[in-house]
């Protein structure tokens, strides 16, 4: 299912323009990186993103590692006939709040967190996200986004159920040149088959 809007019509020929996708059912084998996705980690809002190593200068650039992360976890989502109800509650994003369970205080600005955060202050620091690293930090995203919130292992409320992530990447210059992922996880209580309040 798409959502569309017509942009035009000459000659007899309409334009249109297609904003959104949807695919029912479960979507894994959409969504994941493959070896030319190395990502700047911010620019998306500004358009100085895009690609970057050794394929630098291609791609859009106003898509980055955040965003390209946020339209993977959303592509691969599961949906089903039904709407969301109140109550809605949204859990910000920053990667202190989710840090790794796994880390072994090594390569410290490689998986430290579940969101990506890269310091100066630290070895391995970095722009550009190479495809392991995109992949990895999806994994981690869908990991947050759908585990109970018993920090650090995830963000969801209980009782509800995912709708949407906002994630971005962003230039922390008061705490040195700091590169972090941050954002919104919304969630509201799945209805089966059943329409949206206006409430």
């Amino acid at each position: 299912m798409a959502s569309i809007i017509p942009m035009g019509n000459q000659s007899n020929k309409i334009k249109i323009k297609v904003t959104s996708v949807i695919l029912y059912g479960n979507n894994y084998q959409f969504g994941g990186f493959d070896t030319t996705d190395y990502w700047l980690y911010r620019g998306a809002e500004q358009c100085y993103g895009g690609k970057c190593g050794p394929y630098a200068g291609q791609g859009n650039i106003c898509m980055d590692a955040a965003l390209n992360i946020q339209n993977a976890v959303m592509l691969r989502k599961g949906v089903l006939p039904g709407c969301y109800v109140p109550p809605f509650t949204d859990v910000y994003v920053y990667p202190n709040s989710f840090p790794n369970p796994g880390f072994q205080g090594t390569n410290y600005n490689y998986f430290r967190y579940l969101f990506y955060y890269s310091s100066p202050s630290f070895g391995n620091d970095h722009d550009c996200l190479m495809p392991f690293e995109m992949n990895r930090y999806l994994d981690y995203a869908e990991y947050c986004v759908y585990t109970l919130n018993t920090q650090p292992s995830g963000a969801r409320p209980d009782g509800s159920s995912f709708i949407s992530i906002d994630l971005h990447g962003e230039l922390m210059v008061g705490l040195g040149g700091v590169k972090v992922h941050k954002g919104w996880i919304h969630y509201g209580i799945y209805l089966q088959g059943g329409y949206q309040s206006d409430l």
